[in-house]
């Protein structure tokens, strides 16, 4: 079953925190989709834990200038894991 209108209607109305809900079920979805999901949610660290999934460096750092707090050190912390050790 498609969940992403069910995503999309709870969205509309407002409720981020329901509508959060729906995104992991959107598995026929691109990750980059997903990732859009969860900005529009406000949680830019799912977000990124989405980007990290898919090995993503290039929008895990466009999420950390859209960071703020603890979360950037979260998306810090998973660019790191990507990047190879110097």
């Amino acid at each position: 079953m498609r969940q992403q209108p069910f995503y999309n209607e709870i969205l509309g109305a407002g409720n981020t925190k329901l509508a959060s809900l729906f995104v992991p079920k959107c598995t026929n979805l691109p990750a980059a989709d997903r990732i859009e999901m969860w900005m529009k949610c406000g949680m830019v660290v799912k977000a990124a834990e989405e980007a990290l999934r898919v090995k993503d460096v290039n929008t895990l750092e466009l999420l950390r200038t859209r960071a703020s707090g603890p979360a950037v050190g979260e998306i810090d912390r998973m660019i790191n894991q990507l990047r190879p050790k110097k």
